[in-house]
């Protein structure tokens, strides 16, 4: 009797008791209140801010030109020597629809991707269920605070922490 009230127990519990919850990265945000600038904007300031520094130093000498010259020269170089090719990195597309969006966990980097229509600002990025992964800090763009123009994007790495 003991044996059949033991079998019957056991063809009655599903199968999703024993299954376990899928590790997830969640992207928590809220709609932007800041106005992007676009990077033409950007372009067009600072050309502004070089004219008018031209200007003002157009009496000082040839000397300051040179200096100014200089200046703008090295922020060139500086800003092409800081830019990254992510073209060869493959990644997860994480599409910032509603918040908070969630994507299973499979870990390396997730894109993720502004697609609302306005700006938003992230929140919060959290493991859930997830105890053998981190994010990685040193590599992760995507940080709370962080302000997305719409169609923008940032990076979050999420490494193993686990021994193979």
């Amino acid at each position: 009797m003991l044996r059949r009230v033991v079998a019957a127990s056991l063809a009655t519990l599903s199968a999703a008791a024993f299954a376990q919850v899928q590790p997830t990265l969640t992207v928590a945000f809220d709609s932007g209140s800041v106005v992007p600038v676009g990077s033409a904007a950007t372009v067009g300031a600072g050309l502004l801010l070089a004219f008018v520094a031209f200007w003002v130093l157009r009496k000082r000498g040839a000397a300051a030109r040179s200096l100014l010259g200089l200046a703008a020269a090295a922020l060139v170089v500086a800003g092409g020597l800081t830019a990254t090719d992510t073209s060869a990195i493959s990644s997860t597309q994480v599409n910032l629809v509603t918040s908070p969006t969630t994507v299973n966990l499979s870990g390396g980097f997730y894109n993720v991707t502004n697609v609302t229509g306005g700006q938003v600002v992230i929140r919060a990025i959290t493991l859930q269920n997830a105890p053998g992964y981190a994010i990685n800090t040193t590599q992760t763009t995507c940080t709370a605070g962080l302000s997305l123009a719409s169609g923008a994007s940032c990076t979050v790495l999420v490494s193993s922490n686990m021994a193979n």
